[in-house]
């Protein structure tokens, strides 16, 4: 929010006065910057930190959990961009400093292989993308635990690629994982792309099979999950 963002750059700009620009700790903020433009949809400026922040921590070699982060929201703003070959560099950055720092069994791994596989199948290469979206499913279910948020995200990713690819079935029982829980809004996005994607080009079955398994992540619990559901009886 405004708040956050005001605070964070006053803490810049003290940090600036004391601090190198190559410091840990400012680049750690400006992370925290760009990552609140993204959040706030002020995609130019999130743009602008992301890139020069993350130039200086590679300059540095400054490959902590923060600029990972970076580099993951770095890659789903460029997605929104539609600058796709500029998102698979991001994720396939996050993905190799992750390795480098021996990250590669935690959900925040999980969730970088699924923004590369994500930004692979926005680049048509649904095969690639089924690779990555499947390791990013395993690493989630091997990271143990309880975070449905991430491992539902996945799932939903993971099945409307396999839409892509004709792979009905495959996609059913993938979706068939998915429980509904009060948290769905999220997962319940891509569904709901694809499903009116098959709306458009007169696949009803298909369409409405997919708005079904939508709404079963809607809760009627606040004012966004109720819009979305109206919206959604309404296609159907």
């Amino acid at each position: 929010d405004d708040l956050a963002l005001t605070t964070l750059l006053e803490c810049h700009q003290l940090l600036a006065k004391h601090y190198k620009s190559k410091s840990s700790k400012l680049l750690e903020c400006d992370f925290q910057i760009a990552i609140e433009y993204y959040l706030s949809d002020d995609l130019e400026k999130g743009s602008e930190w992301f890139k020069t922040s993350l130039h200086r921590a590679e300059e540095k070699k400054f490959f902590s959990s923060a600029t990972i982060e970076a580099a993951y929201f770095y890659g789903l703003l460029n997605l929104e961009m539609n600058k796709n070959q500029e998102a698979l560099k991001n994720f396939s950055n996050a993905i190799h400093w992750s390795e480098i720092g021996q990250r590669t069994k935690t959900f925040e791994y999980a969730l970088v292989l699924n923004g590369l596989a994500t930004a692979r199948s926005f680049n048509h290469s649904f095969d690639e993308a089924e690779k990555f979206f499947q390791s990013a499913q395993t690493v989630c279910e091997d990271a143990g635990g309880n975070n449905l948020d991430y491992y539902n995200t996945i799932l939903a990713c993971r099945a409307v690629n396999f839409l892509q690819l004709g792979e009905f079935h495959k996609a059913e029982t993938i979706l068939g994982k998915i429980p509904p829980h009060h948290e769905g809004k999220l997962q319940a996005l891509p569904l709901i792309d694809s499903a009116l994607m098959y709306q458009a080009s007169g696949d009803f079955e298909h369409s409405e099979t997919l708005y079904q398994k939508a709404l079963g992540l809607y809760h009627s619990d606040d004012k966004e999950s109720l819009m979305a559901y109206a919206e959604i009886n309404h296609n159907l």
